[in-house]
């Protein structure tokens, strides 16, 4: 609804649009990030989420 095609992006795109509704990580939380790319790339990371933007 919000956007288009965007690729990788999409993962801080969808993290600041759920702190903004109050339904983000809370301090302390660990948060799993993972995306694809073309082919089979593919690329994780695993944050403690200081609550701290």
């Amino acid at each position: 609804d919000k956007w288009g095609y965007t690729g990788s992006a999409c993962i801080p795109m969808a993290l600041d649009d759920a702190i903004e509704q109050g339904r983000g990580p809370q301090p302390g939380d660990k948060v799993l990030f993972i995306a694809s790319g073309g082919g089979i790339s593919m690329a994780c990371n695993v944050w403690n989420w200081t609550g701290n933007r």
